[in-house]
């Protein structure tokens, strides 16, 4: 894109603040406009959130969502996935899925734990599931299955109020069971599911 007039400036800066809410310098260059008119436009009114993140001042983004936006290939797993996907209420703890080489970002975050996986990027969804800024997240069955293996990480009480929470909706349990088999959870999943019935 050639030189850009402060007008023509302002009105594709809004179109990608109103698309992403949370911006970041390169979210300009991939849109053709210099990064530097983020700093210029002062009729954007923007607060800087986090290096390199800004956002209206008026918006109070979720730490989460934050971390999402500065490091966009992490997706969120276990608690947090089912959260995502409004299952359960938001947990006291932020759970990522990384991979086994990946770096732990950077970025501050006192909820932010870590759970690092071989299979980091399986059966993970993006959408911005009702908060408005894309996310990636696993899905509500791996969410599930990560919460049986790391059960004793998350917290056994944490794990169990959740999933109690999963199977008081409709679920296919023979889905769940196929991929934990796959997974090979299969044994933990169903000594889980033991005990909830034994309750």
């Amino acid at each position: 894109m050639g030189r850009m007039s402060w007008y023509d400036a302002a009105a594709y800066a809004y179109e990608i603040i109103r698309d992403r809410q949370i911006v970041r310098p390169r979210d300009f260059e991939a849109a053709g406009v210099a990064s530097s008119w983020l700093y210029s436009l002062k009729c954007l009114e923007l607060e800087q959130v986090g290096p390199g993140l800004f956002c209206h001042p008026l918006a109070r983004p979720d730490e989460a969502l934050l971390l999402a936006r500065k490091y966009p290939r992490l997706a969120m797993g276990a608690l947090s996935a089912l959260w995502i996907h409004d299952y359960i209420l938001r947990p006291e703890c932020d759970w990522w899925i990384i991979g086994i080489r990946d770096r732990v970002p950077t970025l501050p975050s006192r909820r932010a734990r870590f759970i690092r996986s071989s299979w980091a990027t399986e059966d993970v969804e993006e959408g911005d599931f009702g908060s408005g800024i894309k996310v990636r997240a696993q899905g509500v069955t791996r969410a599930v299955l990560e919460c049986i293996r790391h059960r004793r990480k998350i917290g056994a009480d944490a794990v169990d109020a959740a999933l109690k929470k999963v199977f008081d909706r409709p679920f296919d349990r023979d889905a769940l069971e196929e991929r934990a088999r796959q997974l090979r959870v299969l044994a933990p999943l169903r000594a889980w599911l033991a005990g909830r019935a034994a309750e």
